[in-house]
């Protein structure tokens, strides 16, 4: 039996569908990337945001299309728990409707369907990353209450996985030739905070920091809440936590973040980014920003240009508000047309773009390390890789002149130049960089 996965969505997602693979691989299921050759199908939605709806039903419809008359079409994940009653309605060529809560019950679904007696399944992973990488979730669901996000009725309360389980995890991963970790969850921030009082995202850092064959640890997504003075010891002081944070603070207007169940002003934002910059000089920044939120006047956006301006993040992810029903958002007040909407982050983009420049410039004549992923295809006599200062598909690549490294080697270099959103670096010969300067 062959199964073929379309994976739409989130980091977590991903690890939703590699996991979901795992179970169906240790059953007896072939993967194949074809869909059309493909005994069951599986489409693991996103259903975040109307944007992700829609495609995620399109590659419903495309899956009903392609697929053997035979095959089963398994459709599962986030938009399930959102519309699944409308989806089986609306869509009666699905076979079978998970939610995230039930995606360990894809084995005996699917094989129940197909009439077929699975082997014994045994819990673990196919990476859909490169070898050298992967992502690991160590929490689920979130307790923030902010107005626009439908994540926590999707996925329910926050809960820390065991620090332990997370560790044996990674360790199996490095086990496997994973040099770069990267830390997932909605809020990596909270971690350990439902746990015992000895469980905390640093104490977690300090121990997966230990294992043997790990070079590279990344934190993504930590909310203003959780950068704590621990927290950036942690990363001061650990040479494989890379000096790198993401953290979503989604607006500069006091008003905007009131109406969005913010925590934070402006103020205390713009005092923790030059903490966190005390502690690590080196650090390198990413943050998301939501234009058009309802009531959003030309001064709210004003006040997040210049906020923007303030703190110089290195990256930032634009993104336009969503009208998502069943949000407290969705009630409110002044929301504005699109081409407002799309007006705003155009100009948000243009001035980010200047801050990504003038940031590049600042680390020329820096060393750090970078990981190699492959030859270059513009220019097969230098290959494109990262330094530790930009996560996996969202902040960019770093060109390092010259070949003959292989992808997943990790190699010193000197940044020498840049291109927009890229870094240009030159290896140093005989280097053996563990932090940067």
């Amino acid at each position: 039996m062959k199964v073929a996965m379309v994976s739409l969505g989130c980091d977590k997602n991903r690890i939703d569908s590699e996991e979901m693979l795992g179970l169906l691989r240790s059953g007896g299921f072939e993967i194949t990337t074809d869909v059309t050759e493909a005994d069951a199908v599986v489409v693991n939605t996103c259903g975040f945001i109307a944007d992700a709806v829609e495609e995620s039903v399109d590659a419903i419809l495309e899956a009903a299309q392609t697929m053997k008359d035979e095959a089963v079409l398994a459709v599962v994940g986030c938009l399930v728990e959102r519309y699944g009653d409308e989806l089986q309605r609306e869509i009666p060529e699905i076979d079978l409707l998970l939610r995230p809560s039930e995606l360990a019950e894809i084995l005996p679904a699917i094989s129940e369907r197909l009439g077929y007696k699975p082997a014994a399944a045994q819990r673990g992973r196919v990476l859909s990353t490169p070898p050298y990488l992967a992502y690991v979730r160590i929490a689920e669901g979130c307790n923030n209450l902010c107005t626009f996000c439908t994540i926590p009725s999707i996925r329910g309360p926050f809960r820390s996985r065991p620090p332990a389980e997370i560790v044996a995890e990674v360790r199996d991963l490095a086990a496997r030739g994973v040099k770069e970790v990267v830390l997932v969850a909605q809020n990596t921030g909270d971690y350990g905070r439902d746990l015992d009082e000895h469980a905390s995202l640093p104490v977690l850092l300090k121990g997966i920091a230990r294992v043997e064959g790990v070079r590279w640890v990344r934190l993504l997504y930590c909310y203003p809440g959780g950068v704590t003075p621990e927290l950036l010891e942690v990363m001061a002081s650990e040479p494989r936590i890379v000096e790198y944070l993401d953290i979503p603070l989604q607006h500069g207007s006091a008003k905007i973040l009131r109406a969005m169940g913010r925590r934070s002003e402006p103020r205390e934002l713009i005092q923790l980014v030059e903490e966190i910059r005390r502690r690590v000089p080196a650090i390198s920044l990413r943050t998301s920003l939501i234009v058009g939120f309802p009531g959003e006047t030309e001064e709210d956006f004003a006040r997040l240009l210049e906020f923007t301006r303030r703190i110089a993040f290195d990256y930032v992810g634009t993104f336009i508000y969503s009208h998502e029903e069943g949000t407290a958002a969705a009630r409110l007040p002044g929301h504005l047309p699109r081409r407002i909407k799309e007006e705003r982050r155009r100009r948000l983009m243009a001035e980010q773009l200047s801050i990504t420049r003038a940031r590049h410039a600042s680390r020329i004549g820096q060393l750090t390390e970078a990981i190699v992923e492959g030859v270059n295809p513009s220019d097969p006599a230098s290959m494109l890789g990262r330094t530790r200062w930009q996560a996996p598909e969202v902040d960019g690549h770093t060109v390092i002149l010259g070949s003959g490294a292989s992808p997943g080697e990790i190699v010193p270099v000197r940044i020498v130049g840049y291109d927009d959103y890229d870094l240009i670096a030159e290896i140093v010969q005989g280097g053996n960089l563990m932090s940067t300067s």
